[in-house]
């Protein structure tokens, strides 16, 4: 055998080694004989300079199990990360459901934030979310956002008072868990609301709840953005449109779930005789549903907004509705 044959036949045996059994040392391992790592090279292209990756969040309240039941919930306070994985304790695999409980310190508006698609975990997260009052002794709301707009993450805003208990439940959606199924949450204060409104649902306009067609009462103005929320049983409400003699273009937009709303909205438009007219479903991507309709119709026309989330809730399921009438009115006949 020539040298040179017995050199390659022992060098391939260490890629053997090293590949099949890795925790074996070898002189690749040395750290001191390799070179240090080259410095970037400056191109001039902005593009390039991308700077170093950001830092994780700093994990003030890492997760203490069991803490799967609502009398197991983790404390944590406003303002800082928690995180944990979606495992149960010692390891077992099962459904795993992870609880975290803080105490609102102002009244005005917060935001929830749980993340794992977006730190590149496998989670596709969940959150269930219990309010319960200053002293009450059972929660007030509960509602169950499941994204974001641009993530699968869930990220929601809503109004809450101080003293309030809120409580969250954060699994995947799948049931999946596993050390690969990190999650990490963040409930901070809103300095201003995420929404600015300039008028405020009447549920009892017409003298009733306004949650059926025949009492529509509440009108809703060309141009103005109105606020409520779907609370009560049927989960909708309904206001009147006014549209003029002419012919005329209905623009219909929600504002709700683009800013945080757990909201999945359906517009319903109804015709002065009661017909629906047009109907139009939250999707996946676009929760916030819009209608363009034109008209030759004259009266009052009613709008629903429906929420077709599974549960009733009341803080969390708010909205904006912003109507614009525009109408081109009837030529007049030429004077004789």
């Amino acid at each position: 055998m020539t040298p040179s044959l017995l050199l390659l036949l022992l060098s391939c045996g260490a890629c053997f080694q090293n590949c099949f059994d890795p925790a074996l040392p070898t002189d690749d391992n040395n750290d001191d004989d390799k070179p240090d790592d080259p410095e970037p090279i400056d191109t001039g292209d902005p593009k390039d300079d991308t700077g170093p990756l950001p830092a994780p969040p700093p994990c003030s309240f890492p997760e203490v199990e069991p803490n799967n039941l609502a009398g197991d919930a983790m404390p944590i306070t406003m303002e800082a990360w928690a995180c944990g994985t979606l495992l149960d304790e010692g390891g077992t695999t099962g459904t795993d459901n992870d609880m975290v409980e803080f105490t609102v310190n102002d009244t005005g508006w917060i935001s929830l934030w749980a993340r794992g698609e977006d730190i590149g975990s496998f989670s596709d997260l969940d959150m269930t979310v219990w309010v319960t009052p200053e002293g009450a002794e059972d929660y007030d709301e509960l509602f169950l956002p499941d994204a974001s707009p641009g993530s699968t993450d869930p990220r929601m805003n809503f109004p809450v008072e101080a003293g309030d208990t809120v409580r969250v439940s954060i699994k995947d959606r799948r049931g999946g868990e596993g050390p690969a199924y990190v999650w990490e949450f963040l409930a901070t204060s809103e300095k201003e609301a995420p929404i600015v409104c300039a008028a405020e649902e009447d549920e009892t306009a017409g003298g009733e709840d306004n949650d059926v067609v025949s009492r529509a009462a509440q009108p809703l103005e060309s141009g103005v953005i109105l606020c409520g929320d779907t609370s009560g049983v049927d989960l909708r409400d309904h206001y009147v449109l006014t549209v003029p003699e002419g012919s005329t273009t209905l623009r219909i937009r929600t504002l709700a779930w683009q800013l945080g709303s757990a909201m999945d909205t359906t517009l319903v438009l109804i015709d002065p005789a009661g017909e629906a007219r047009r109907t139009v479903e939250a999707a996946d991507l676009v929760r916030d549903p819009e209608i363009e309709y034109a008209t030759t119709d004259a009266g009052e026309w009613v709008l629903r907004v429906e929420a077709n989330n599974p549960r009733g809730f009341t803080l969390a399921g708010w909205y904006g509705i912003e109507a614009t009438i525009d109408t081109v009115a009837p030529e007049e006949p030429p004077a004789e």
